[in-house]
């Protein structure tokens, strides 16, 4: 057996107690928790195989013993103040349920009239959101604004109830259902009483081409309980319906009858022609609806059967029968809104060779577009005659495989209906305040020729605002077509009066510009010199009251970057959207102070910017 020094185990196990104060439980009274502290054997001694005597024994036992019976007084003494806090705890939670009541009567929204609260929700039922909302239940669960509202207080929910416009839109994606709402539909269409319904049935549908997806038969049934719940909101809500957008390329085993759109007055639809076979008893009464006023498809019929007496809108992304578009023109006469992205003339057509003028006396804006040769769109500019056209929007897509006749198949040049363009905005110049260009040209020996833009802005004295979209395959497309409504646009040196000077009223410009134009390519650093070059040249500090110019307020240029990624930001600290040298942002700043707004926006990095801002806020 091991030893260890005497004085050491001495040391070790004698009785060396000290009593000490642990806490002090009350510092009015100094009411303490007093215990004795009894100190342990060295290590040494108790990392040795020491074995203690049997004197030494007891003593360890009474040690243990003693020690056992301060646990229970701490544990006792604990469990009594755990006691004591929470009866504190309990009495503060009354008092400040207490204080919260009493202050709650004090507060002014009390004050608020019922008639002040019944148009505030009136104005939330108005703005252009969906009252209820199932688009995505795995992303983010049912919305709905009344219920969440009436779970303020009683008296809210008396005035959302008494509020039809609160419970009278419904946003609904079928295919992602998974349980039955035909309560929740009914309480709706109940509480929205007589007042008209909007409702969206919007589809995530992975056979539309023009959102980037490939076309092919597309039949799909609904599972028995979407199609229960369609059917109900289908036929209780039809007698109501005043704007209806209508996503929805599924089959229904049976499809409902005498469905009924009396009040329709807008109809969107984004489906092609082989899908609306599935749903064509709800397409035919939502054409011949006979208060309807704005119509969105993504096609024209070839043999539309549309209610044109009350339209005053039209949007079509494809037009593949241009002479049904221009008869179904002729009978539009209260339209006020023509949008067409792709229009297609077939020059052989006796319609299009006979026609001698369109006639559209309330139309204020237009924006029409196409894939084929742009000379195709000549006579409909000739024929135009809209005395009250206020904003013109041109899309010239130059695909070469599209088209049907090249002007020069050698040299790939397109023309461009520089005569008719100039003719049509010479006649609506009185009325024109804003003109829009876009070309996109996809082949890279395609050559637009034929086009000026002083001749077109000569045109339209009367300009306030002008835009540009130039994306092309090279760079040095991009940049001929911009510098040159640039220089178009640039006011001589310290102009005496407006004479000689395009557009002397402009107030505004657009420039989008292709990949090629980043800003951070030294060979497009002219270009943006020359940008700020034609602001100053129009800028408060240069033109003089005789000039009779308009002061330019605003040029906005933005561009699609290649890759996302951070923004650079400008030195001035409010435009962040573009880096410029030292002199250049002087110069921004100085067209700031003068009252003309410079923004500057690469879309790819804003958008991806937009994204994560929108991410962190679903977040919260």
């Amino acid at each position: 057996m091991s030893t260890l020094p005497l004085e050491d185990i001495e040391a070790g196990l004698a009785d060396t107690r000290i009593r000490g104060v642990v806490a002090t439980l009350c510092d009015k009274c100094s009411f303490s928790f007093v215990a004795t502290v009894i100190p342990l054997p060295p290590k040494r001694c108790l990392q040795s195989d020491y074995a203690p005597t049997v004197l030494e024994l007891s003593q360890i036992h009474s040690d243990y013993q003693e020690e056992e019976l301060q646990l229970r007084e701490f544990n006792n003494e604990i469990t009594r103040l755990h006691t004591v806090l929470g009866r504190l705890t309990e009495a503060r939670n009354r008092l400040e349920e207490r204080l919260f009541r009493r202050k709650a009567a004090l507060y002014a929204v009390r004050k608020v009239p019922i008639e002040i609260w019944q148009m505030v929700f009136t104005w939330v039922g108005a703005e252009r959101v969906y009252s209820f909302d199932l688009t995505d239940p795995e992303a983010a669960p049912m919305r709905s604004i009344p219920h969440t509202l009436s779970r303020v207080c009683k008296q809210w929910k008396r005035i959302v109830d008494s509020v039809p416009v609160l419970w009278s839109s419904m946003r609904i994606r079928f295919s992602k259902l998974q349980t039955d709402i035909r309560p929740l539909l009914t309480e709706h269409l109940e509480k929205s009483r007589t007042n008209p319904l909007r409702i969206s049935f919007e589809e995530e549908n992975p056979n539309f081409p023009h959102r980037g997806f490939p076309m092919h038969p597309y039949h799909q049934h609904l599972n028995p309980i979407q199609e229960q719940c369609f059917l109900h909101l289908m036929t209780r809500m039809a007698p109501r319906c005043e704007e209806l957008e209508f996503c929805f390329p599924y089959d229904l085993r049976e499809p409902p009858l005498n469905i009924k759109l009396p009040l329709l007055r807008s109809f969107r639809s984004d489906l092609l022609p082989h899908q609306h076979e599935n749903t064509m008893w709800l397409w035919n009464n939502a054409q011949r609806a006979s208060h309807l006023e704005h119509l969105s498809l993504y096609y024209l019929p070839e043999v539309p059967e549309i209610a044109t007496e009350r339209l005053l809108s039209l949007e079509f992304q494809d037009v593949p029968n241009g002479s049904s578009f221009l008869t179904l023109l002729q009978e539009c006469h209260c339209l006020e809104s023509l949008v067409v992205k792709d229009v297609h003339f077939d020059q052989n057509d006796s319609v299009v060779q006979n026609i001698d003028a369109i006639h559209l006396p309330h139309l204020q804006r237009m924006s029409l577009g196409t894939e084929e040769e742009p000379q195709t769109l000549a006579f409909f500019f000739d024929a135009l005659d809209a005395p009250c056209l206020t904003a013109v929007q041109l899309e010239f897509n130059i695909i070469p495989e599209e088209m049907d006749d090249f002007d020069d198949e050698e040299t790939g040049e397109v023309s461009f209906p520089q005569e008719a363009v100039i003719g049509m905005l010479k006649r609506h110049s009185p009325s024109l305040r804003q003109l829009g260009l876009t070309f996109h040209r996809d082949d890279e020996e395609s050559v637009l020729v034929d086009f000026s833009w002083s001749g077109i802005l000569q045109a339209v004295p009367e300009l306030r605002r002008v835009s540009c979209f130039a994306d092309f395959f090279h760079l040095d497309s991009n940049l001929a077509e911009v510098r040159t409504l640039l220089s178009s646009l640039q006011c001589p040196t310290s102009p005496s009066s407006s004479e000689g000077v395009l557009v002397p009223r402009l107030e505004e410009v657009f420039l989008r510009l292709g990949e090629g134009c980043k800003p951070d390519q030294g060979q497009s650093e002219a270009l943006w010199k020359a940008m700020i070059e034609m602001a100053e040249s129009r800028s408060n500090d240069r033109l003089s009251a005789e000039a009779n110019i308009t002061p330019l307020r605003a040029l906005c240029v933005t561009w699609l970057g290649e890759e996302e990624g951070s923004v650079c930001g400008l030195s001035d600290g409010k435009n962040n959207w573009f880096p410029l040298d030292e002199a250049l942002s002087g110069r921004l700043n100085a067209l700031e102070l003068s009252g003309t707004t410079c923004f500057f926006v690469d879309l790819q990095k804003y958008l991806a910017e937009l994204r994560c801002e929108i991410g962190y806020l679903g977040m919260l």
